[in-house]
């Protein structure tokens, strides 16, 4: 499924974490610079970094003693 907005079709990108799968909404990757220019939220590094702009809207939560992550869809507003 997909998001169309202004004319643009924005995939819905999926983050695989092992046992979880995350959908991430059209906001969680992409960045409107400009009236033009929508830019992908991602960019690349030597270690894996799930960064801000990705867990917008979400609820994170972390289980110390079972070393597990979990993400629930949430409005933050």
């Amino acid at each position: 499924m997909s998001m169309v907005s202004n004319n643009i079709t924005i995939p819905i990108i999926t983050a695989h974490f092992t046992g979880a799968d995350v959908k991430l909404n059209p906001m969680n990757t992409f960045i409107r610079t400009s009236d033009n220019i929508v830019c992908l939220a991602f960019a690349p590094a030597n270690i894996a970094i799930y960064g801000n702009v990705a867990q917008m809207n979400f609820l994170v939560g972390y289980d110390l003693s079972k070393k597990t992550v979990s993400f629930k869809h949430t409005d933050c507003g």
